[in-house]
């Protein structure tokens, strides 16, 4: 955390935001190749692409543990 950002909120909203972004736009991509052209789509591909987002996904579930964590440390006792 740094002075500008003393909660770490924007910190936190910032990398939040990054990963959503790139959740989406992989699985938008991806939708739009499957509609393009179906057979063409290579299974290896798609699959390499949802691990891949999955992998975000559980980046996300990270962020957001870490930050109850530090809300809950910082409730009054």
């Amino acid at each position: 955390m740094s002075t500008d950002d003393p909660t770490g909120e924007r910190t936190f909203l910032h990398d939040m935001s990054n990963v959503i972004a790139i959740v989406q736009g992989t699985v938008q991509m991806l939708i739009r190749k499957i509609q393009k052209n179906p057979a063409e789509a290579k299974i290896e591909d798609i699959v390499a692409k949802l691990e891949a987002t999955t992998k975000s996904v559980t980046r996300m579930i990270d962020l957001l543990n870490a930050r109850r964590d530090v809300m809950r440390a910082n409730e009054p006792k």
